[in-house]
């Protein structure tokens, strides 16, 4: 998971270092950098996967409509991404006493030249398998704007200086990192390469999830949610457990709901249908209420089977009865024991729900979006906020993060 992200002139975040949760929850007022946030996370997998000029056109903008607005001529947009496998160290870091797995950390730098993005400084670091402490990081990967060297370990842990490849950027906006087929040779950046490409970055549209996608070959959720039907057969087929549980959990939530169909329509397309007591054959589609869809959606993508290593969603209260949000705070907090889950909202009954540790306020100063930790901030207050909800600390203004 990420432990660190630093973000230098991106958007709205001029300086700013977030030491993120396995749950994180991000509340603010309208304009503050909520949305900034999830889409560095957009942005680092576009351009991954593609390359940086994609990642600034699939945000709507340029290098220079990206960079925060009080950055100089010459400054660069930077991001800094620190991670940690969960779990364990490997058997040979533990024999010389190494307790949790090695912290990696990935940097890109990004200036513009003649009206084109430039990737100037790109590496991945981490220490060397057999320090325990002390010393220098080991570059597993380090790019200037031009040319540079990626270098492979002896098998997993043997750090070989010798077995490197020198690389040459065939394009200034492509990063190494989204590599190709030298990445195979070289496990500690391919790792990395496939923590980034496994992200979910939800843009959840109830509308486009309640009848099957003609082009859809993939049984995770997509990100606009088009391929429900699709994931839902599937579950049906191999997973069904799974979907048992949640049909179970939604009747308890929704009245008369008692689980879910795909049926078959004239024109040969598959589509969702809601089963009720009041009617056993199911609603058609249209029938259907969004907060339905939308939960039932939301809920599938926590309980993958082989799920992201990262799920960002924004503001997935969006046509819930409050009474429902306890349910969806449920399944983000025990998702994210194996999934980091990266939240933001504006409801006061979802931070109900949340813990103090696992809330972040961003408010925004002079055009730079800020963030603190409440629970730091009510240390030692507690008595004097008894008898109101962490919501309605939020709302009243207590914790800030309002317009």
């Amino acid at each position: 998971m990420i432990e660190e992200l630093r973000l230098k002139n991106f958007r709205s975040f001029r300086d700013t270092t977030i030491k993120l949760k396995p749950f994180s929850v991000f509340i603010g007022p309208n304009g503050c950098g909520k949305s900034n946030l999830i889409s560095v996370f957009e942005f680092i997998g576009r351009a991954v996967k593609e390359d940086v000029k994609a990642a600034f056109s699939a945000l709507g903008g340029s290098f220079f409509s990206t960079r925060h607005i009080k950055a100089g001529v010459d400054d660069p947009i930077q991001i800094d991404i620190s991670y940690r496998e969960r779990g364990e160290p490997p058997d040979e870091e533990k024999k010389i006493g190494r307790l949790r797995p090695r912290k990696f950390t990935y940097h890109i730098s990004i200036i513009d030249k003649e009206g084109e993005p430039v990737v100037t400084d790109e590496w991945l670091r981490a220490k060397k398998p057999s320090l325990k402490i002390g010393g220098a990081p080991w570059f597993y990967l380090k790019v200037d704007e031009k040319k540079g060297k990626v270098a492979s370990p002896k098998g997993e842990y043997e750090v070989r200086e010798d077995i490197t490849l020198d690389l040459v950027r065939s394009e200034s906006y492509e990063l190494i990192l989204g590599g190709g087929r030298f990445l195979k040779d070289y496990p500690q950046v391919q790792k990395f390469n496939k923590f980034i490409t496994n992200w979910y970055i939800s843009k959840f549209e109830p509308g486009q999830a309640r009848y099957s996608s003609k082009y859809s070959k993939v049984f995770r959720l997509s990100s606009s949610g088009d391929n429900l039907v699709l994931v839902i057969e599937n579950m049906k087929t191999y997973h069904e457990d799974i979907l048992n549980d949640v049909e179970e959990v939604l009747s308890d939530k929704i009245p008369g709901f008692l689980g879910v169909k795909i049926k078959e329509s004239d024109d040969g397309r598959h589509f969702i249908s809601i089963k009720e007591d009041s009617n056993p054959e199911g609603f058609p589609p249209n029938a259907i209420s969004d907060g339905t869809i939308r939960l039932l959606g939301m809920m599938l993508i926590m309980r993958d089977p082989n799920p992201p290593d990262i799920i960002c969603i924004e503001e997935p209260e969006n046509n819930l009865h409050p009474h429902l949000l306890e349910i969806l705070v449920d399944e983000f907090r025990t998702a994210s024991k194996n999934v980091q889950v990266i939240v933001t909202t504006h409801s006061p009954y979802f931070i109900d729900k949340c813990r103090p540790s696992e809330i972040f306020i961003i408010d925004k100063k002079d055009g730079e979006s800020m963030i603190s930790l409440p629970h730091k901030w009510m240390q030692g207050k507690v008595p004097a906020l008894k008898g109101r909800t962490l919501g309605e600390q939020w709302y009243e203004g207590v914790l800030g993060g309002n317009p």
